[in-house]
């Protein structure tokens, strides 16, 4: 694991698990840290490409709204 990151393992209630990779370094360049997450995530088997950058209360605003469309 690299230096500087921390990984949480997310239950989040009507949208399920997900893994929460957080970087605390500050002085790094965004490059420096995309390619270290990039490493961590290919590290744990994961795909990078399924990557969320929403939020989890934009993910239930979104699927609530659906609901009530239906």
């Amino acid at each position: 694991m690299q230096e500087g990151y921390f990984v949480a393992l997310d239950k989040v209630d009507q949208l399920g698990y997900f893994i929460e990779i957080e970087n605390r370094k500050e002085n790094d360049s965004i490059e420096v840290r995309n390619s270290e997450l990039i490493q961590i995530v290919q590290g744990l088997g994961l795909d990078i490409n399924k990557r969320n950058r929403e939020g989890y209360s934009n993910m239930l605003y979104r699927k609530i709204m659906r609901k009530d469309s239906v």
